[in-house]
Protein backbone atom coordinates (compact mmCIF):
# COMPACT_ATOMS: atom_id res chain seq x y z
CA UNK A 1 0.00 0.00 0.00
CA UNK A 2 1.32 3.44 -0.81
CA UNK A 3 0.57 6.79 0.33
CA UNK A 4 -0.19 9.71 -2.17
CA UNK A 5 2.49 12.19 -1.31
CA UNK A 6 -0.46 15.02 -2.81
CA UNK A 7 -1.46 17.38 -0.15
CA UNK A 8 -5.18 18.06 0.10
CA UNK A 9 -6.23 21.04 0.83
CA UNK A 10 -9.40 20.93 3.98
CA UNK A 11 -12.61 22.03 3.39
CA UNK A 12 -13.21 25.64 4.06
CA UNK A 13 -15.45 26.07 6.90
CA UNK A 14 -17.36 29.59 6.92
CA UNK A 15 -18.99 29.32 10.41
CA UNK A 16 -17.35 30.44 13.44
CA UNK A 17 -18.58 29.73 17.12
CA UNK A 18 -18.51 32.05 20.38
CA UNK A 19 -18.68 29.63 23.19
CA UNK A 20 -21.94 27.48 22.78
CA UNK A 21 -22.92 30.04 19.66
CA UNK A 22 -21.89 29.00 16.13
CA UNK A 23 -22.73 31.59 13.13
CA UNK A 24 -22.97 29.73 10.15
CA UNK A 25 -22.94 31.98 7.74
CA UNK A 26 -22.98 30.97 4.22
CA UNK A 27 -24.27 27.09 3.13
CA UNK A 28 -24.55 25.58 -0.35
CA UNK A 29 -24.97 22.26 -1.66
CA UNK A 30 -21.82 20.64 -2.64
CA UNK A 31 -23.17 19.53 -6.39
CA UNK A 32 -23.93 23.24 -6.85
CA UNK A 33 -21.01 24.01 -6.05
CA UNK A 34 -17.38 22.37 -5.23
CA UNK A 35 -16.57 25.48 -2.57
CA UNK A 36 -16.06 29.06 -2.20
CA UNK A 37 -13.16 31.22 -3.60
CA UNK A 38 -10.61 33.18 -1.26
CA UNK A 39 -12.53 36.71 -2.16
CA UNK A 40 -15.76 34.79 -0.87
CA UNK A 41 -14.09 33.42 1.94
CA UNK A 42 -12.36 36.50 3.40
CA UNK A 43 -15.69 38.30 3.01
CA UNK A 44 -17.51 36.14 5.03
CA UNK A 45 -14.58 35.67 7.67
CA UNK A 46 -14.88 39.53 8.06
CA UNK A 47 -18.42 38.97 8.66
CA UNK A 48 -18.00 36.29 11.25
CA UNK A 49 -15.67 38.25 13.41
CA UNK A 50 -18.37 40.89 13.07
CA UNK A 51 -21.17 38.62 14.45
CA UNK A 52 -18.78 36.74 17.41
CA UNK A 53 -18.57 40.70 18.74
CA UNK A 54 -22.30 41.14 19.38
CA UNK A 55 -23.54 41.53 22.74
CA UNK A 56 -26.28 39.15 23.53
CA UNK A 57 -29.27 42.11 23.25
CA UNK A 58 -27.63 42.40 19.99
CA UNK A 59 -28.17 38.98 18.96
CA UNK A 60 -31.66 38.80 19.98
CA UNK A 61 -32.81 41.89 18.60
CA UNK A 62 -31.46 40.71 15.53
CA UNK A 63 -33.31 37.19 15.87
CA UNK A 64 -36.49 38.82 16.65
CA UNK A 65 -36.19 41.81 13.66
CA UNK A 66 -35.38 38.82 11.59
CA UNK A 67 -31.69 39.62 10.47
CA UNK A 68 -29.93 36.71 12.00
CA UNK A 69 -31.77 33.62 12.71
CA UNK A 70 -32.13 31.00 15.68
CA UNK A 71 -31.35 27.32 14.90
CA UNK A 72 -31.97 25.14 18.28
CA UNK A 73 -30.52 22.33 18.53
CA UNK A 74 -31.61 19.63 21.86
CA UNK A 75 -28.49 17.90 22.99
Amino acid sequence: MTQSSQSVEPPRNPGRFKGDLWFFVFGFAKNVRANINETELDALQALAADLLQLTSPQLNKAVEDGSLQEICHDQ
